[in-house]
């Protein structure tokens, strides 16, 4: 729902973990909500293209202590199964 502050609580929960020194990855299922978080779109991040991930962006991604998901309700199967493997 647009307008009740999700951006602003991803922001202020990466404020947190940049303070704690824990690393992090913003994602979202299209370019504007990535764009309203400062991160990048979930098919760029796991090098998604025809429907398949690359295996090395697949590895980088294992290594981050935590994936944030903003429009998590808009990714489809394909995507959340791959999100499972991290």
């Amino acid at each position: 729902m647009a307008g009740t502050g999700k951006s602003y609580t991803i922001n202020k929960i990466c404020e947190s973990l940049d303070a704690q020194n824990i690393s992090y990855v913003k994602l979202a299922p299209t370019n504007k909500a990535a764009l309203n978080i400062g991160g990048q779109t979930i098919h760029k991040a796991f090098g998604i293209k025809d429907g398949k991930c690359m295996q090395k962006k697949l590895q980088s991604l294992g290594k981050v202590g935590y994936v944030i998901i903003d429009e998590y309700s808009m990714i489809t199967l394909q995507i959340y199964n791959m999100l499972l493997i991290l």
